[in-house]
């Protein structure tokens, strides 16, 4: 049975993302001003107020998947692993909230990332998989010894919905038929660097300018700009990573596991963001969001969108990708089939029916 094939851009949106980005090639302004310039010039907002936090939410959230990627890093220098850093990030970030608001949070997380991974997985494998439930959350609450065990449980999800994000990306076919110096520059820099950080930035921008004058399907209409910048994030990254794999910069199991320390930094920069911003259901409204960012939906909108960009950077930059997501994705089936053996029994034949 063939799996889905994630769609492409709306024509619409896609000439937006292509408009903002030929402007971004040929600008003289910085980033920042850039972004606000044609945030502004967009006429989507109602006040300079709006555009403003617009352009904050943007920044704000790609610099801080940034830091806490960079944050995971400096954890394994120090001999740590990334679910005592996933524990002790989320203390961070609901420490100052009563007990029972970070067990609520705590509990959103784990359901809402565990129930995406079985919602992606049977999109990929066009319903094939069944509609089981997610599986039992071990870890009640954060406090205590529940803490380490959540830090364990969440890392595993994590990993799992990096893989099948990996996966999807093998449904794409790029065509480089464009030239864009911007888009070129973006997959030649490093992973991670100056340029990386303010080309997704312009491109979250335009995909939100897209979003507000309705140009995308109506599931992505009420997706908040914190979403809509992981959402591209991960799509960007996820085609970069490929881009890097084919051209022999990166190695197919250090890309794999790139991507999983940048999907728990996604995970951690919108709980802490949510955790400050957000004044009461603070569980709710974590769970809404990851569902947005790390389910279907998320990932068919930056699965797109990181394609579209792909084709902008021209036919060499796409040949390299089309090669690169395919051996990204040989790796991550191989990594998903040595995933804990505790996840159901339902959850493992699913697996084994995608991976062939």
């Amino acid at each position: 049975m063939q799996k889905t094939v994630f769609s492409s851009l709306p024509p619409a949106a896609a000439d937006r993302v292509a408009e903002v980005l030929a402007q971004y090639a040929t600008t003289q302004a910085t980033t920042h001003d850039f972004i606000y310039q044609t945030l502004t010039a967009s006429q989507a907002y109602a006040s300079d107020e709006e555009v403003k936090a617009t352009l904050a939410d943007i920044c704000d959230t790609i610099d801080a998947i940034d830091a806490a990627y960079r944050d995971i890093q400096t954890y394994k220098q120090k001999g740590l692993s990334l679910d005592i850093w996933l524990r002790d990030g989320l203390q961070a970030a609901v420490g100052h909230l009563p007990q029972a608001e970070q067990d609520q949070v705590a509990d959103a997380v784990r359901t809402a990332m565990n129930a995406n991974n079985h919602a992606l997985l049977n999109t990929l494998s066009d319903g094939a998989a069944g509609t089981n439930q997610a599986t039992d959350v071990v870890a009640k609450g954060f406090a205590d010894l529940n803490k380490n065990v959540f830090g364990l449980e969440l890392r595993e999800d994590i990993k799992v919905n990096a893989l099948l994000n990996a996966m999807a990306l093998e449904t794409i076919q790029v065509h480089g038929d464009k030239e864009n110096t911007a888009a070129a520059a973006y997959f030649a820099s490093s992973l991670g660097d100056a340029t990386d950080s303010n080309f997704k930035k312009v491109v979250v921008t335009a995909v939100e300018i897209a979003k507000k004058k309705q140009l995308l399907p109506d599931a992505l209409s009420n997706v908040s700009t914190v979403e809509m910048a992981a959402i591209v994030d991960k799509g960007l990254t996820g085609v970069k990573v490929a881009h890097k794999v084919a051209t022999g910069e990166v190695d197919p199991v250090a890309a794999v596991e790139y991507l999983i320390d940048r999907t728990a930094a996604r995970v951690k920069a919108v709980v802490d963001t949510t955790c400050r911003t957000v004044g009461n259901k603070v569980g709710a409204t974590i769970g809404g969001m990851i569902g947005s960012i790390f389910g279907p939906v998320g990932t068919a909108l930056g699965t797109a969108v990181g394609g579209y960009v792909g084709e902008q950077a021209g036919q060499k930059v796409a040949v390299f990708i089309n090669k690169g997501v395919e051996k990204v994705a040989t790796v991550a089936k191989s990594v998903v089939r040595s995933v804990d053996k505790a996840v159901s029994s339902a959850w493992n034949s699913a697996k084994l029916w995608l991976l062939g």
